[in-house]
């Protein structure tokens, strides 16, 4: 697996003065070579990839799953790997082919949708999805916003809208990412920004 992680002093700061800089920080790459991996952990460190000073986190995937029994798998996280029953709520629409549907429900995880699997087109499409996880030093729960979308066949289209909540006020440290089913396939690629406040008036 190759990965960058960006750990400079924030541009914000120039000669000991804050400036309002480009709010959008980019802070790591990861991309699945080699081998697949069971899962991808972003976590916070030093310099740009301290997140404690920003505002928001946006996670923007290119990614497959290695299951072979199906066309799709669901994606999931996990906020500072904490499984705690019921800890995530969530609500969602989707749409597959010719079919929408809603949903609500609360897990050990957030659900970030479905993505392609192996099983889908010989192996050649990948699904994308994009997480915004909102105000995560802000001391109250952590919101998830994700849209997703891939191809399950030559045919069907799948896309999708969810919301959730991480019931604890704790600052995110780390985001776990992971199929339900499958590991994370070769190719797959994964973008961490950081969403800074406004640094002046």
């Amino acid at each position: 697996m190759g990965s960058t992680v960006n750990t400079d002093q924030p541009a914000y700061i120039v000669d000991g003065t804050l400036t309002d800089g480009e709010a959008w920080v980019a802070l790591q790459t990861n991309t699945v070579i080699g081998s697949s991996v069971s899962d991808i952990t972003l976590t916070s460190s030093t310099g740009v990839n301290n997140w404690s000073q920003y505002e928001d986190l946006v996670v923007v995937w290119y990614a497959q799953s290695g299951y072979a029994s199906g066309n799709y798998d669901s994606f999931r996280c996990r906020i500072n790997n904490d499984s705690t029953t019921n800890i995530y709520n969530f609500q969602n629409a989707s749409h597959y082919g010719t079919t929408l549907s809603v949903a609500q429900g609360s897990n050990t995880h957030f659900w970030i949708g479905e993505l392609c699997s192996a099983q889908n087109n010989s192996g050649n499409d990948f699904g994308t999805a994009i997480n915004y996880f909102y105000d995560i030093n802000a001391g109250k729960y952590t919101q998830c916003q994700t849209q997703y979308c891939g191809t399950n066949d030559t045919t069907n289209n799948f896309d999708g809208q969810i919301i959730g909540s991480y019931l604890k006020t704790d600052q995110v440290t780390s985001l776990v990412f992971y199929f339900d089913s499958g590991d994370i396939s070769i190719g797959s690629r994964v973008d961490l920004f950081g969403i800074l406040p406004r640094m002046v008036s």
